[in-house]
């Protein structure tokens, strides 16, 4: 009886892998620290797309997520930023889980959980697409296999690379993407 119990509960997270923010909510603002002790905030991020990755070096299914990030760092997507939040571990074991991950892309450390709590991380590994005005486009609860993963996480990031308006020339003015011009008739 108490194993169909858990049994449904998983199944209703099951249901809860992605979020999507209806009203596009101010991402709440951060400063964490590199390994290294650098400090990076959001607000340096501005005008890029940025997603967040929230894991820990003890949970498996974090480490077995990685890897599509990795590869998804790897395509060099211009206007993207993927940041790597490493929640609820101690300071050692979070930066060695990243050395023997391998991780290139930036990785923060929020020992206490404060800031994966801020953007509702209530459970790991948890993805937030932020778009380029500093605004949730989604965010995506519990492990994605392969599939998932390119379905919803790559898809929004997609999304959003595609309505964010980039610079024509060194000028600073801006032009929209052919994408979103399609999307709205005015092409």
């Amino acid at each position: 009886m108490k194993s169909r119990r858990v049994r449904r509960v998983v199944a209703s997270l099951a249901l809860c892998v992605a979020v999507t923010a209806s009203a596009r909510e101010l991402a709440p603002a951060f400063t964490l620290s590199t390994f290294d002790g650098d400090p990076v905030s959001l607000s340096e991020l501005r005008g890029k797309v940025v997603l967040l990755n929230f894991w820990a070096s003890w949970c498996p299914p974090c480490k077995r997520e990685i890897p599509l990030l990795i590869e998804l760092h790897e395509r060099a997507l211009p206007g993207l930023a993927i940041v790597g939040i490493d929640t609820y571990d101690e300071w050692e074991e979070g930066r060695l889980g990243a050395t023997e991950l391998g991780i290139p892309y930036t990785v923060l450390f929020d020992r206490e959980g404060a800031i994966a709590k801020a953007y509702g991380a209530f459970g790991i590994p948890t993805n937030v697409v932020i778009d380029a005005t500093g605004r949730v486009h989604s965010s995506h609860l519990g492990f994605l296999t392969e599939e998932k993963f390119r379905a919803t996480v790559e898809q929004a990031v997609s999304d959003v690379l595609a309505e964010t308006p980039r610079a024509v020339d060194g000028s600073g003015k801006l032009a929209t993407t052919w994408g979103r011009l399609r999307r709205t008739g005015r092409e």
